[in-house]
């Protein structure tokens, strides 16, 4: 019997089905500031507090398709 170490690869994104994005990540950051900040100004009719406030948004995915 050998004592062999077992390596395993480590999921990337691409394993994920993710790909990197083209956009850099200053300009990553500004939008999803903006969207944000978007979001931040529509409000619940019933209860005086915006949307991303509540928690009714859980993530901002920007797609790209630019090369």
């Amino acid at each position: 019997m050998t004592n062999e170490a077992k390596t395993e690869a480590k999921p990337t994104a691409a394993d994920a089905g993710e790909r990197q994005s083209a956009i850099p990540p200053d300009e990553m950051a500004r939008l999803t500031d903006g969207i944000v900040g978007a979001l931040k100004t529509v409000y619940d009719p019933e209860i005086p507090a915006d949307i991303y406030e509540l928690g009714l948004i859980y993530k901002v995915e920007i797609d790209d398709n630019r090369m």
